[in-house]
């Protein structure tokens, strides 16, 4: 590559001032991806050149710098425009193409001449683009001048050849150029790679091919901070042209048209239900590989995992998993989930350990109950810990260790617990699965036929990915509501006491009666009894313990925190748990029924949903008047009368009538 004077010079050219004229030097560095034999030419002009051949772009490396050398010495006055093209090119041929033989042109010079060491230093663009290298305006008009690139990168197979121009250079329409454009150019390999992505199973030591991960393709820039983003084409699931069709491609990526340099890859996203890989972080380059001159591509980052002979595996390890019920069968409901207010409720906490476990900055288990359930646990023996077997394990806390703690109640929240396992803490437990067993109370605030939330949490870090699991067991309690009446009117006044069959061997109910804080004109509290409004509290068998249920003033009453069946839903009194009510008192002018009053308990017995409403339910219990004897003297003594002379008139009539006819005239 050349621009020449046309006619020989020997000393600087001056303006009218007498100032030597100069030009500024920009070198547009080009890299050319070497797929053809015969590369195509840049011809230099002294300007910008807007649509490069086919193959070029940008110089995408680091640890280049150019050299600029006056050689005007090289040249003489006397030298006609074909003299110096030849003189050009035999100066072309003799410096050489590689770095050693220009090396050694440099000591040696032409003519005699030592150029070594003598050059300036062209300065690289750093800010806006590193592919341009430049030499001030001290390149004066009437001199010839050679560019060399003078330190490459180790990946580029053929450098730049030397630039031999003189100043001026005009353009194409005459004008002398005050900058003055041009262009070399690098040859480099572009190769093709894949990797295979893979995953653990669960139970098992064998692999799986995982497809669905995602990731990002870097090309690191040498003593800068950042890279290139995506220097390449990066294609998940890519078939080889030479492919078998039936072969399994899932968890493949294929790397296309990469150039000689410094790569990594980084996992932006893992298949369902895996973390990311340890190749998460582009400031580390755990996924880092290098693509030689020649082609060859060496896996570098300490992320990458050996497998089937080849080190080019990137491995991922399942997330943890949680699961809470109310059993240590790990499925996510169970049908023993409904109990009575009072119960100690089992829950169980199913935690799946990953087994890259060590790599885990974060693993806590947080529990956070409605109002409606009371944790009185206080420490981390108020736990029960096994493993999938059944069988007992144990975790030591001490003053740097601590696994219990509590959590305060809220407004919406009772008081719970959070345990924090440190990595160690479950370094044994890697790829197994722990349970953490332990109850809480349902008590007087639980929700009837609805849901108590009852809501843990898994959150864990395994130091490049965040996760939070949720898992409920909601435990339920049923209620319902009834009215005392005549068949049409609710009756007040009357007492009941609950059983739970009737017959010999009853449990009796204690209950406990609702209250409610009222506030006077002078904001004084005081506590009122809600009348009809009965909690469970539990059974005895004393029925002189039991409770006293009371009727309102319209003959209704509510028990709340009965235990049925299941959450099944049937709005039915042919299904769920029989209860009885024992009439111990009546209203006025009734009598007290002589039977037990069956009722049973199901999952909408107390209220339920129709068309989004909330529908609340009545059992009536019908107690008709009290038979009444007749009053002496009253109506009754009169109306006996009087169908007595009825009877007597009746009488007489007909002996009178066969008088008559008896008798003949």
């Amino acid at each position: 590559m050349a621009i020449g004077s046309a006619n020989p010079v020997s000393a600087a050219k001056k303006d009218s001032t007498g100032t030597a004229e100069t030009a500024t030097i920009n070198i547009h560095k080009m890299q050319y991806d070497g797929t053809l034999d015969s590369p195509p030419t840049i011809t230099n002009t002294g300007e910008i050149i807007n649509n490069l051949p086919s193959g070029y772009t940008k110089y995408e490396g680091d640890g280049v710098s150019f050299k600029l050398y006056d050689i005007s010495d090289e040249f003489t006055e006397d030298m006609t425009t074909a003299e110096i093209d030849d003189k050009i090119k035999s100066l072309q041929e003799a410096i050489g193409s590689t770095a050693e033989e220009q090396e050694k042109w440099l000591a040696e010079g032409g003519a005699g001449h030592k150029y070594s060491g003598n050059g300036v230093t062209m300065t690289q663009d750093d800010e806006n683009d590193t592919s341009i290298f430049t030499a001030s305006a001290t390149n004066t008009y009437g001199k010839y001048y050679l560019a060399l690139e003078t330190n490459t990168d180790e990946y580029i197979t053929e450098i730049s050849a030397p630039i031999i121009f003189g100043l001026p250079v005009t353009s194409t329409t005459g004008t002398k150029l005050s900058t003055v454009e041009l262009y070399a150019k690098n040859q480099y390999t572009k190769t093709d790679d894949k990797v295979t992505k893979w995953g653990e199973q669960k139970n098992s030591n064998d692999l799986i091919q995982l497809d669905g991960a995602k990731f990002d393709l870097y090309k690191v820039k040498a003593g800068e901070n950042g890279a290139d983003k995506n220097m390449g084409e990066l294609i998940s699931g890519a078939k080889d042209e030479d492919d078998d069709e039936d072969e399994d491609i899932l968890g493949r990526i294929k790397m296309k048209n990469l150039s000689a340099g410094s790569y990594y890859l980084v996992e932006t996203s893992a298949p369902s239900g895996y973390a990311i890989s340890n190749g998460h972080d582009k400031t580390d380059n755990q996924l880092g590989f290098t693509v030689s001159k020649e082609g060859t591509i060496t896996a570098t980052g300490s992320a990458w995992y050996n497998y089937l002979g080849t080190n080019k595996n990137i491995m991922n390890y399942l997330k943890p998993d949680f699961i809470k019920n109310h059993d240590e069968d790990n499925t996510e409901k169970t049908n023993n989930d409904v109990y009575q207010i009072g119960d100690a409720i089992p829950f169980v906490g199913h935690i799946n350990v990953p087994k890259n476990i060590d790599k885990y900055t974060q693993f806590t288990l947080t529990d956070t109950p409605e109002k409606g359930l009371t944790w009185k646990g206080t420490s981390l023996s108020d736990f029960n810990f096994k493993d999938a077997n059944g069988d007992e394990i144990s975790f030591t806390e001490s003053e740097t260790n601590k696994i219990y703690s509590n959590v305060a109640a809220t407004e919406t929240n009772a008081k719970g617990f959070k345990l924090t396992f440190s990595a160690a803490d479950l370094a044994a437990y890697a790829g197994k699965e722990i349970q953490v067993i332990y109850t809480m109370t349902l008590n007087e605030n639980a929700k009837i036929d609805e849901d108590n939330v009852n809501e843990a949490k898994l959150e864990w870090n395994n130091g490049y990915e965040t996760g939070s699991i949720p898992s409920k067991a909601d435990p339920l309690t049923g209620g319902r509501r009834f009215q005392k009446t005549d068949g049409s009117t609710g009756l007040p006044g009357a007492e009941f006491i609950l059983k739970d069959k009737t017959g010999t061997g009853a449990q009796y109910a204690q209950l406990k009666q609702a209250t409610k804080t009222v506030t006077d004109d002078e904001e004084n509290e005081t506590t009122e009894e809600i009348k009809g409004v009965y909690t469970f509290v539990k059974w005895v068998s004393d029925k002189a313990q039991a409770t006293t249920i009371k009727t309102d003033s319209n003959g209704k009453f509510e028990i709340k925190g009965l235990k049925y069946d299941s959450k099944e839903v049937n709005y039915s009194d042919k299904t769920g748990v029989p209860y009885y009510l024992e009439e111990t008192k009546a209203p006025a002018n009734h009598q007290i029924l002589d039977k037990d009053i069956e009722f049973k308990v199901y999952f909408g017995s107390y209220s339920r949903t129709e068309d989004d409403d909330k529908v609340k339910t009545l059992f009536e219990i019908v107690n008709k008047g009290s038979i009444k004897l007749p009053i002496t003297g009253g109506m009754g003594t009169l109306i006996f009368l009087l169908i007595g002379a009825i009877l007597m008139g009746g009488a007489y009539w007909y002996y009178r009538k066969q008088k008559n006819n008896a008798y003949v005239a």
